[in-house]
């Protein structure tokens, strides 16, 4: 939504600081570089085409609308491999049998391509968009990557 006013120039500065005031109290700004916004949790298990196009239906999704973003927590990369030009195409599975296969585009230039390539066993909570896939005709639910954390155990 867009709003227009008209303020006099010598009530500017008064304007902008009671303006900058009402947004500070409503929260804008709050939020630091790494904060990331999620709309949901799922389990890998939980992922599947008919829910991705479910998703869609809700949509049209776009710069003002973005698509839900999902944390998938404690998983761990069971293949990753660099395909084109620094992107990472992999899968997590969470320890019980499911499993979600991810796209990581650009990931080798930041943090999360070493991570996912690494393997050594950690577990990782991960952050996305969910897109169905379609290659030689069959459909395929997959996880856009966008963000990854290490998953520590908190355990006494």
């Amino acid at each position: 939504m867009a709003a227009g006013l008209t303020v006099a120039r010598d009530k500017l500065d008064a304007a902008m600081a009671r303006l900058a005031d009402l947004l500070a109290r409503q929260g804008a700004g709050a939020g630091g570089p790494r904060d990331l916004g999620l709309d949901g949790l799922l389990m890998p298990g939980a992922a599947s085409v008919e829910l991705v196009e479910q998703i869609d239906k809700a949509g049209p999704f776009g710069a003002s609308a973005p698509a839900p973003r999902f944390a998938i927590p404690d998983v761990q990369i069971l293949f990753a491999k660099e395909v084109g030009n620094g992107h990472v195409k992999f899968t997590a599975g969470d320890g019980l049998g499911a499993k979600l296969d991810g796209i990581a585009f650009g990931a080798m230039d930041t943090p999360i391509g070493p991570a996912l390539m690494c393997r050594s066993g950690k577990r990782y909570h991960l952050a996305g968009r969910l897109e169905v896939n379609v290659w030689q005709g069959r459909k395929s639910v997959q996880l856009r990557l966008e963000d990854i954390a290490e998953a520590f155990d908190r355990t006494p």
